[in-house]
């Protein structure tokens, strides 16, 4: 994440997938629970774990990919924003990433 405004932002960052009608989603700082506060003109990086992503039942990805052998899910990631202490809120668009477990491999799903 990069802010090359001249102003602190302030961030909550959603991370989620669909496996069949499944959502999983981080339950964590990734699942838009907490903000993250970017100070202005840095860069910053991040970093999840897929495995950790859990359905509405507990249910973490990692168990269900052992379990069925899912090959690749396709990841969407979502972050808003605004500067620190103002009132509007701005939302990214929806990225789309696809991930293949079998290469390790991660790129933008276009």
């Amino acid at each position: 994440m990069v802010n090359l405004s001249l102003f602190d932002s302030e961030v909550w960052c959603k991370v989620r997938t669909k496996v069949g009608e499944e959502i999983f989603s981080d339950n964590g700082f990734y699942g838009n629970k907490s903000p993250w506060i970017l100070q202005a003109q840095t860069k910053a990086n991040g970093h999840f774990r897929l495995g950790n992503l859990e359905n509405s039942k507990g249910v973490k990805l990692k168990e269900l990919r052992k379990e069925e052998g899912l090959p690749s899910i396709k990841l969407y990631i979502q972050i808003k924003y605004r500067d620190l202490g103002g009132k509007f809120w701005k939302k990214s668009p929806v990225q789309r990433y696809y991930y293949d477990f079998e290469s390790d491999n991660f790129w933008l799903d276009v």
